[in-house]
């Protein structure tokens, strides 16, 4: 299709290494005939556990590259030093090195998936990225409630923090019936989290 009808893709590859159950990201720029025409976008937030630093890149063909510098110039300026060399480090770790985080987000997908089942949630694993999209309408407690009220509640009467499902879709009422959870605490925390949650199944509303 992008190919057929000159698209520019722009492809944000920030969780390349969260995949799970065998799975592996493929950048589009890998295609074949699609190089010249993919911008990858990418950042250390998710993989190295640094979203607050705020240091990524992107990978351009050379046409397209001294307008993204000109706007990247007038917007940020630049990372300071330090995080750059921490970046660097990050990227020259041995590919093992993001096995093993891949390993870890499995585990913790399983601890929240399962607290979350337990709770009434209806709830998918999710073959990338750490989070989980649960519908709550069974859950006791909450099914009543609106997507903000619902994840208030949680916060303020069971203490797990969640987003309104409604945030994510532009159309009226899409995401009603839906709350959505991450998954890149510890393990201890998040099952602490599941059960606080266990408390909802022992609720009658």
């Amino acid at each position: 299709m992008a190919a057929r009808h000159a698209l520019l893709v722009i492809s944000d590859e920030i969780y390349e290494h969260i995949v799970f159950d065998g799975a592996r990201h493929l950048s589009p720029a890998a295609i074949p005939g699609m190089r010249e025409r993919t911008i990858v976008v990418n950042s250390i937030s998710k993989t190295g556990n640094a979203t607050g630093w705020r240091v990524g890149w992107v990978i351009a063909p050379a046409v397209y590259t001294p307008a993204i510098r000109g706007f990247h110039d007038t917007m940020v300026i630049q990372a300071p030093t330090p995080l750059q060399r921490a970046a660097v480090a990050l990227l020259r770790l041995d590919a093992s090195a993001f096995d093993t985080l891949r390993t870890a987000y499995a585990r913790k997908r399983e601890t929240l998936t399962r607290g979350l089942g337990r709770a009434g949630f209806a709830v998918s694993a999710p073959e990338g990225a750490y989070y989980l999209f649960a519908r709550y309408r069974d859950v006791p407690g909450l099914g009543g409630r609106a997507p903000m009220e619902a994840a208030l509640h949680l916060i303020t009467e069971v203490g797990v923090a969640c987003v309104p499902g409604d945030n994510f879709y532009a159309t009226e009422g899409g995401g009603d019936e839906y709350l959505r959870f991450a998954f890149c605490r510890s393990v201890p925390a998040l099952e602490a989290a599941a059960r606080r949650l266990a408390r909802l199944s022992l609720t009658s509303g």
